[in-house]
């Protein structure tokens, strides 16, 4: 065993000293670390795999009760948690080398945005600039303001019509065409970036719209799509509540709080029908606000 190994695998014991894995998570983790070691090590330098196979050792467990708590009863678990942590690895490879550099710097400071030398700048990205590539040339001004973040709402390709905003995501890899595209958000990172500054952005997951290809396979009633959801019949919210979120309430469900962020998938429309029998609405869930992701 070289010097590096040693290292690593005492930075694993450490980690598990102090970022323990339930024996039932365990039992997975040991049975996919093998097969993530072999996968990086065809495509990744040593010190680039050990220091993935580290962040897996240390987040596991949430990762793992997360997943178990949806999907835990399903017969292919086991298999499912397997091909999304390889399905993870893949990317982590296909990752250029600046992001690894910065994904390390989140690690070591994860708490960045609470800093008091950080200067956040919101702004709707069709508003502000008209367009990704009109903020891009806005970037001099942003850098002279001392931004360290700048906080893009929202940039995902949205249904047409009545759309929350901007949040009922029609397709998660692409950019709303009246702003740009991905091309463009990848420049206007990178220029940020050689500034100094993070872009930050809305990961929703907790919903999609109507015209999404998940709802749309579901509509149709095939049950692998369905079973991406949560079908409940509508009920008016309570008086009381009436004020924060007017629209629409869920009947009481395990689990599953009631907030004004989980609208549902057909904007507009009484209740979703599957092959002539309505359901009521469907609504995919996995937490109940959108998650910040910075780039």
């Amino acid at each position: 065993m070289g010097i590096s190994d040693m290292i690593i695998s005492e930075s694993k014991d450490n980690m598990a000293t102090f970022y323990p894995v339930s024996s039932e998570a365990n039992a997975h983790l040991v049975q996919i670390d093998s097969k993530v070691f072999d996968r990086l090590s065809k495509s990744l330098p040593p010190h680039q795999r050990d220091l993935f196979l580290l962040r897996l050792q240390r987040h596991f467990q949430d990762l793992y009760d997360g997943l178990f708590t949806v999907y835990g009863q399903r017969n292919d678990f086991a298999d499912f948690l397997e091909r999304l942590v390889l399905l993870m690895a893949d990317q982590y490879v296909a990752c250029p080398e600046m992001l690894k550099q910065h994904q390390v710097e989140s690690m070591i400071w994860p708490d960045w945005f609470q800093h008091e030398s950080m200067i956040g700048y919101i702004t709707y990205a069709d508003r502000f600039a008209d367009g990704l590539k009109g903020i891009e040339s806005h970037i001099d001004y942003l850098s002279e303001l001392g931004v360290t973040y700048l906080h893009l709402m929202p940039f995902l390709k949205p249904r047409a019509g009545e759309n929350d905003g901007g949040y009922a995501v029609a397709n998660y890899r692409e950019v709303d065409p009246r702003i740009g595209d991905i091309a463009a958000l990848e420049s206007l990172t990178s220029r940020l970036r050689e500034k100094g500054i993070r872009l930050v952005a809305d990961l929703v997951i907790n919903h999609v719209a109507d015209d999404h290809d998940w709802a749309i396979h579901a509509r149709n009633g095939e049950q692998r799509y369905l079973d991406y959801f949560i079908s409940s019949r509508i009920v008016p919210y309570p008086t009381n509540t009436n004020a924060l979120c007017p629209r629409y309430s869920l009947l009481p469900l395990p689990a599953i709080s009631l907030s004004c962020q989980t609208w549902a998938v057909g904007f507009g429309q009484p209740s979703t029908t599957i092959n002539g029998k309505s359901i009521g609405r469907i609504r995919r869930y996995f937490s109940n606000t959108p998650t910040l992701f910075s780039f």
